[in-house]
């Protein structure tokens, strides 16, 4: 929550510089609007381990995103069928050649990697939004609470953990993942800004913020990692796009 009240008290602030538009995602909707080629617009090439939500987490940041629409026409909405948690990024912004050369030294290990998040659950719980000035995120918070049994031994598994052995993994056949974000982060990634059209007046800040924290805020939703599914995705990944490499 702390998060989330520093992002709204710099977005409503006298020195608010505006919102960071991403100028290849604007690129690309732009591109499709008009029915054009899109295919040397991204060139960034990735590898990530990623989480799909359950259909609970995926109704409720549809809800959020109609919101935001309503009162942000401009913003870019991520669709239902890219939303996910990134658990491991192995390649990020490189060329297609790199990530294959990856994906062959990984060999079993990816299916070793797709596999982990169900053997090893790992709950998240208390979903709050996340603003930056590129986009809005749905985060959510370790369950340090939960005691997972496996056989007759109880034991504590959280997503802390489980990006712990995820990363050693990936380590143990020599691949070292290249993460994006400094500290790790359980967030779905709901909303990006592709104009600032919309916030030329701090009234539409507000409104944009008000759309956002309705009563879901003190939500019980929690879900496990891996309980819809996991997968290693390759290609044009940053926007929640590319193809399976392997799944669980």
């Amino acid at each position: 929550m702390d998060g989330y009240i520093k992002s709204k008290s710099e977005f409503l602030s006298d020195g608010f510089a505006g919102v960071r538009v991403d100028p290849i995602l604007s690129a690309l909707d732009r591109a499709q609007k008009q029915g054009a080629p899109q295919p040397d617009i991204d060139i960034r090439h990735c590898l990530t381990l990623i989480a799909l939500p359950p259909q609970s987490v995926i109704a409720l940041a549809e809800d959020i995103q109609n919101r935001l629409k309503a009162v942000s026409p401009n913003i870019w909405l991520v669709p239902a069928r890219n939303l996910h948690i990134t658990l491991l990024e192995l390649v990020s912004g490189k060329t297609e050649a790199d990530v294959d050369a990856v994906i062959q030294q990984l060999g079993c290990v990816s299916d070793a990697l797709v596999a982990y998040p169900r053997a090893h659950p790992a709950r998240l719980v208390r979903p709050r939004l996340n603003f930056d000035f590129g986009g809005l995120a749905l985060s959510f918070v370790p369950d340090e609470l939960q005691d997972v049994r496996e056989g007759d031994i109880a034991s504590t598994q959280t997503y802390h953990h489980l990006r712990r052995d995820l990363y050693a993994l990936s380590l143990s056949v020599g691949v070292l993942p290249q993460s994006r974000y400094t500290l790790p982060s359980a967030h779905i990634t709901i909303a990006r800004f592709i104009s600032d059209n919309d916030f030329v007046r701090s009234e539409h800040l507000s409104r944009l913020l008000r759309a956002s924290t309705a009563s879901w805020e003190t939500s019980s939703l929690g879900w496990m990692v891996g309980e819809a599914g996991v997968e290693l995705r390759k290609g044009r990944t940053w926007y929640g796009g590319g193809e399976a490499v392997c799944r669980s």
